[in-house]
């Protein structure tokens, strides 16, 4: 018995099928053979394909292997073959066939890199596992087209290799990837292909925007978050840097290097500190940021972004003015109210009486901010009675249009005095009748005044008698001081004839000391029996 194999390749059912054609030499005539003359192991007979040639010394028959087996092949020629003369024939097997039909499995795909760069790509994005010497089929399918490639297969993973041209061709995005493959005895896979898919990335990321939560820093902000948003998804295992323009180490000192709020969004905090600075144009420049596919940001131009404002406003000047109408710089009950004018280095967002506090005096309902915030302008009136300098104080509570707070300041002090003088009245006049009781012959009264400080003038008008005495213009005599400012009076009084009555002289409050201060009126009185006795006659 000799063989004739031949391995014709059919797919039936997505099945390798493997046929061998036997040949068997007889050593004399037989009168036939059939299937029940042959017995096969590790296949199937084909019955119908059995031939006996012409003269019956040879035959032939085709044996089909068992599907997904790699049991060997073997016939047996059976003793129930006879030859002419009914002799058996002696059994024979044939030789050993090696037989593989099991169909492979799918290969194994393993993404190593599933946002691939173009060197990503060219070092191998995923891998492939097959059988020894299969033939591997993949399918890559990206944006841009399809790429076949055939590799043949060690039994272990495989780096695939991308060139520049596949990777253009496939384009940026997802790539699907399907892997088939072939044994080395052409069995052909029967289970769907393996899939799995990555990303080719060869597109640099760059920052969409940088903001500040707050457009100005200032005093009134604790602290400042920047934020930079990318156009795609960023490696979160790296830190970028903010670079701030100018230095603005005083001010703003970072909490630590910051995070990422998600994979698009990366922040750093600052803690604000007063470093009394002003500046309306920091910029931020973003560095050091890759992708997940690990390409590098493209540079970002920084851009002003935000201002800072720790400077304090700062009182420029303070303005007083008020009627001074003794000429002398002193604020008196005749010119009490002083007006100012106060001056910033920067506009304010505005200024009441709970702002200002006022030694010496009373802030009057009159305070008023100018347009632009620069200047505002209020009145005070003295303290009466007082001798107090007269002070305006523009507290801390002032703030500028960022919130910061103004350095308190002090205006120069004003000379107050709203002191009103006083005067003493002391009397005296005859005593020809000791009755205290002013009488005709007890005629004049004369008067002595003492002022409590030196007073502007002393005259007649001054002098009030109620109608019921005349003063004598030609007694009145002026005390005055080294100064030659007049500190006291005398003068004389002739009370009305036939009064009986009371005398009261008073010193009108006309009277203003040297800073104009009204006098407080005083008086004195005198009892007065100027009336003559009358006699009745009668007889």
């Amino acid at each position: 018995v000799h063989r004739d194999l031949h391995y014709p390749l059919r797919r039936q059912r997505q099945m390798c099928i493997r046929d061998s054609g036997y040949t068997v030499s007889f050593s004399e005539p037989i009168t036939g053979m059939g299937g029940e003359d042959i017995a096969v192991s590790g296949g199937t007979l084909d019955a119908d394909s059995i031939v006996v040639a012409e003269g019956g010394r040879e035959a032939t028959f085709n044996v089909t292997a068992s599907q997904n087996s790699v049991d060997s092949l073997t016939v047996t020629i059976n003793n129930t073959v006879v030859d002419v003369h009914g002799n058996e024939l002696v059994p024979q097997i044939s030789g050993a066939e090696t037989v593989d039909t099991v169909n492979p499995v799918a290969p194994v795909l393993v993404v190593t890199d599933a946002n691939a760069t173009d060197a990503d790509a060219a070092g191998g994005a995923f891998t492939v596992q097959a059988e020894d010497k299969s033939t591997i089929n993949l399918t890559l399918t990206g944006s841009n087209g399809v790429v076949d490639i055939s590799m043949t297969g060690t039994g272990g993973a495989q780096a695939v290799i991308l060139n520049a041209a596949q990777v253009d061709a496939l384009g940026e995005g997802t790539v699907m990837v399907a892997a088939s493959q072939i044994d080395e005895h052409g069995n052909v896979q029967e289970v769907a292909d393996a899939v799995t898919s990555f990303t080719i990335d060869t597109k640099d990321p760059s920052v969409a925007s940088v903001e500040n939560q707050v457009q100005v820093v200032a005093d009134s902000v604790s602290t400042a978050t920047i934020t930079a948003t990318f156009d795609e998804a960023m490696d979160q295992g790296v830190l970028p840097t903010f670079k701030l323009e100018p230095d603005v180490a005083q001010t703003l000192t970072a909490q630590d290097p910051g995070s990422w709020a998600d994979a698009k969004t990366f922040s750093i905090t600052y803690n604000v500190a007063d470093a009394n600075f002003d500046t309306d144009t920091v910029s931020v420049d973003v560095e050091g940021a890759f992708d997940v596919a690990g390409n590098p940001m493209t540079d970002y131009t920084a851009d002003v972004e935000f201002g800072i404002d720790t400077r304090n406003p700062e009182v420029t000047g303070i303005v007083s003015d008020f009627a001074d109408i003794e000429g002398n710089d002193v604020v008196s009950d005749s010119d009490p109210v002083v007006s100012y004018t106060v001056s910033f280095s920067e506009p304010i967002t505005g200024m009441g009486g709970g702002d200002i506090a006022v030694s010496g005096g009373t802030l009057n309902d009159d305070v008023l901010v100018a347009d632009g915030g620069m200047s505002a302008t209020f009145s005070v009136t003295a303290t009466q009675d007082s001798v107090a300098d007269l002070t305006v104080t523009i507290n801390d509570t002032v703030v500028d249009v960022h919130g910061n707070a103004l350095i308190a300041d002090t205006s120069e002090l004003e000379t107050v005095d709203t002191e009103n003088p006083a005067v003493n009245l002391a009397q005296s006049f005859g005593d020809d009748v000791d009755d205290n009781i002013l009488a005709d012959a007890e005629q004049p009264i004369t008067y002595t005044v003492q002022f409590s400080e030196p007073v502007e003038a002393f005259s007649i008008d001054d002098i009030d008698t109620a109608g019921n005495g005349t003063i004598q213009s030609d007694t009145i005599v002026l005390s005055e001081t080294e100064q030659g400012h007049v500190i006291g009076a005398s003068f004389n009084v002739v009370a009305k004839d036939d009064f009986d009555g009371d005398l009261i002289v008073k010193i009108k409050p006309k009277v203003l000391d040297l800073n104009g201060n009204t006098l407080d009126p005083n008086s004195i009185q005198v009892q007065v029996d100027t009336k003559n006795p009358v006699v009745d006659v009668s007889r």
